[in-house]
């Protein structure tokens, strides 16, 4: 399968039978995926089930595809209903404030040159920190806050993505910044 095809063009051989292409689109977006199940609910194992769900749903629902837009923003639209209903089914009864993205043993090189342990250290408390907020935050806000500054996604992105109003996406956005801040304001003014 020749990867430098756009992904819109992968759907299109995707649609004519050529199930590589699929393949290809699904190697390309699954971290993107796998990351959004992951910071909605914060359990790799459900958050496996739900990327995996959202690829078939998607695979299934290739036809809708519009080939005229982004094909990101459907997919992540796809995958953002996935999570939606399975929170709304009650899959996610809590998040655990302590989870992490991995607790990985491997040993780390430092970079020579790079920043010192104590500086590594404070920015991944910083990082945790930050993550155990926006687990506190309502789903509404956890996820356009998640679409925005972790998926990079631009308002219109998230609007298309969520099925949401521009509008309600920058409110949910504001308002989800402002519980942002007042979460993490004890913790970083503490000295």
């Amino acid at each position: 399968m020749a990867t430098g095809l756009s992904d819109e063009q992968l759907v299109g051989r995707t649609l004519t039978g050529e199930h590589a292409a699929f393949d290809e689109l699904v190697r390309r977006h699954q971290s993107r995926v796998f990351n959004l199940a992951w910071q909605l609910c914060r359990d790799r194992d459900l958050a496996d089930d739900w990327a995996q769900e959202a690829f078939v749903r998607a695979f299934e629902q290739l036809r809708r595809f519009d080939p005229t837009r982004p094909f990101t923003p459907w997919l992540l639209k796809v995958a953002t209903n996935i999570c939606l209903n399975q929170m709304r089914r009650g899959a996610v009864t809590t998040v655990s404030l302590d989870a992490t993205e991995e607790d990985d043993d491997e040993p780390r090189q430092l970079a020579v040159g790079g920043p010192s342990p104590a500086t590594m250290l404070e920015q991944r408390e910083l990082a945790e920190w930050v993550q155990e907020a926006i687990a506190r935050l309502p789903a509404k806000y956890r996820l356009v806050i998640v679409l925005r500054h972790m998926e990079e996604l631009d308002y219109d992105e998230i609007a298309e993505a969520t099925g949401l109003p521009l509008g309600t996406v920058k409110t949910f956005l504001h308002r989800g910044r402002e519980q942002l801040r007042k979460l993490l304001e004890p913790k970083l003014d503490a000295p």
